[in-house]
């Protein structure tokens, strides 16, 4: 098993799904609950949080920094 010296390094090799419910739950706290399921989803999709793979499914994208909100 290989070793990686910095979390952000093993979080390259981790895969995180979502569906548009477990997307709200884990990220509306972090837009004070300012959007809703849909629109919260569809902004993720824009910044390239996350990218559609299937029926309700989306990847996180691991190399993502954060962007502004505004």
């Amino acid at each position: 098993m290989a070793e990686f010296p910095n979390l952000k390094e093993r979080n390259l090799y981790h895969k995180v799904i979502f569906t548009k419910d477990s997307l709200f739950i884990a990220q509306a706290p972090c837009w004070n609950f300012e959007l809703n399921a849909d629109k919260l989803l569809a902004k993720a999709l824009e910044l390239g949080f996350v990218s559609k793979i299937g029926d309700d499914q989306y990847l996180m994208n691991n190399n993502y920094e954060g962007k502004n909100n505004g």
